[in-house]
């Protein structure tokens, strides 16, 4: 009774089978870490190409092309939902409006689809700071900050952190893919809508807010100085087509109308059709 909470081995299956390990290295590799052999004092995520010799610096700015990467590797895995495990470390003693927060002990991938059209991956970098609270207050006593929906709520996180204040586009892009994740995570019709709609109506003041970009590294779990620079993490997401599979291309094929090529005596009736018209005005 007491373990009806956990997921199923099944469900755990899903986050460490072979492919999802391989995808979690080379989402790793794409941003650029290197093993820390030598020198444990510093945290994982401290640790980037190019970085001096004489010592590593607790953030550094990752280089565009290895975060676009990040995405095409998600896209890779030709699936939607959590592409990789959800990995984070409670900070002791540390509280946000009364929430407890962590910081993401790994790389973090989700793919969702947006429309039948159009699909969105998006990749939080190890160290950025959560609080889970993709939900307005009025709501969140109804919704604690734990639960089937974590890793929706993150993804959420990382997307208002990076947005602009005013930016309706990019919000409205966030929040759908807040609620297609937490459908992808399992949550309920009834508690995703609320969760979605609260959203909708109470996120506006939490878009984009300065304070909420935060990282740790992840030994002392200290507040990275300096912080890395937020307008290249603007490139961990990125919107793509959906490609059209054989099934549908054929469906297509069926709903097309008839073809709409006239034969000659058919031209030269409309053109007949024509002049009477012009010349009856």
């Amino acid at each position: 009774m007491g373990r009806q909470h956990l997921p199923s081995k099944k469900h755990l299956g899903q986050h460490l089978d072979r492919r999802t390990l391989e995808v979690s290295r080379q989402l790793a590799r794409t941003f650029g870490q290197k093993a820390a052999e030598g020198q444990p004092e510093a945290g994982v995520g401290a640790y980037w190409p190019n970085a001096p010799q004489g010592g590593v610096p607790e953030a550094s700015v990752i280089e565009d092309l290895a975060v676009y990467d990040g995405a095409d590797v998600l896209f890779a895995a030709g699936r939607e939902g959590p592409i990789t495990a959800l990995a984070i470390i409670l900070i002791p003693e540390e509280n946000r409006q009364n929430r407890r927060i962590a910081a993401l002990a790994a790389n973090f991938g989700f793919v969702a689809h947006l429309s039948r059209k159009r699909k969105i991956a998006v990749a939080v970098p190890e160290g950025y700071v959560t609080d889970f609270a993709s939900i307005p207050g009025f709501v969140q006593w109804l919704i604690s900050p734990f639960g089937r929906h974590s890793e929706a709520a993150v993804i959420h996180d990382w997307l208002y952190t990076l947005g602009t204040p005013g930016d309706a586009k990019g919000r409205k892009i966030a929040d759908r893919t807040f609620r297609r994740a937490l459908k992808l995570v399992g949550v309920g019709w009834v508690r995703r809508s609320l969760m979605y709609r609260a959203v909708r109506l109470g996120g506006r003041s939490g878009y984009g807010l300065t304070t909420d970009y935060d990282f740790r590294d992840l030994v002392q779990l200290k507040r990275r100085e300096p912080l890395p620079d937020k307008s290249v993490f603007a490139a961990t997401y990125r919107e793509a087509d959906i490609p059209i599979t054989r099934k549908a291309k054929r469906k297509n094929a069926k709903a097309e109308p008839a073809s709409a090529t006239m034969t000659q005596d058919e031209a030269r009736q409309e053109m007949q059709d024509s002049s009477i018209a012009v010349e009856s005005r």
